[in-house]
């Protein structure tokens, strides 16, 4: 442990990691800012399931120690019950803030770098089939010179075709898929899914390795995002974008990438 380390918490090294980066303007849009404003903004709405939970606990604690009262004991269920629901609207809160703001980063990301860093287009299927598009990760190009959309396809795609590392792109083939796939069916479902998705959903999580970042209740249809999910994107938006500033600084066809407007 260094001389800084005893005196900085981790979460405060991660906050200066993202300070002393030089540009996270993509687009026009400040994503440094924005990405600071997302995390204060997840814990502000996290507290208030934190306090229910608490509240919760210690309601346990008093049915515990007076034994049979009956009223207290059907109170505690009752908490139980709606304990849920805090849980849930957590889990749809944190991918709401999340979601447009993965989805956002790499749209200005991939519009930069098509207009400052003049690539070199291959006989990669994206610059064959595309002439709009190129850079759109809203469009995934497929080998029978169909397009489709898809958000998520076409966000591996782009770092495919922009120098990003395997390493980096493996991990976002994992994170990635699960944002949008946990999104949409947030959105489009609510809290409660429909038995047959939730049973794809699984199938999906397990196969594409993310099953463990998430919570599946047994004895209900709800799927919690969990916390260990959220701390890993934070930390993977931040090595994306120091990745993409060592890829985009060297290959501009400026001095340097358009900072502020």
């Amino acid at each position: 442990m260094n001389f800084k380390e005893m005196f900085i918490s981790k979460e405060d090294a991660k906050i200066i990691r993202v300070w002393n980066l030089d540009n996270w303007y993509f687009n026009r849009i400040d994503f440094k800012t924005q990405y600071l404003a997302m995390k204060e903004m997840l814990q502000a709405v996290k507290e208030p399931t934190v306090k229910f939970q608490d509240d919760y606990n210690s309601l346990q604690k008093k049915v515990e120690s007076q034994g049979g009262n009956d009223f207290i004991a059907e109170h505690l269920n009752d908490k139980g019950y709606e304990s849920q629901f805090w849980d849930m609207s957590y889990s749809l809160a944190a991918i709401g803030i999340i979601a447009p703001y993965i989805e956002s980063l790499f749209t200005a990301m991939f519009a930069d770098y098509g207009k400052y860093c003049a690539p070199e287009e291959s006989e990669h299927d994206r610059f064959r089939n595309f002439t709009k598009y190129k850079w759109d990760p809203h469009y995934f190009a497929k080998k029978s010179d169909r397009v489709e959309t898809d958000i998520a396809k076409g966000i591996l795609q782009l770092l495919k075709c922009t120098g990003f590392k395997d390493g980096t792109i493996a991990k976002c083939k994992k994170f990635i898929p699960a944002i949008f796939r946990y999104r949409n069916l947030m959105f489009h479902n609510g809290v409660h899914w429909p038995k047959v998705k939730r049973e794809v959903f699984i199938k999906e999580a397990k196969g594409g390795g993310w099953y463990d970042w998430f919570l599946f209740d047994e004895n209900s249809d709800f799927v919690y995002m969990g916390e260990s999910f959220i701390e890993e994107i934070l930390e993977n938006i931040i090595e994306i974008v120091e990745e993409y500033i060592d890829i985009v600084q060297p290959n501009s066809k400026q001095t340097t990438v358009p900072a502020k407007p």
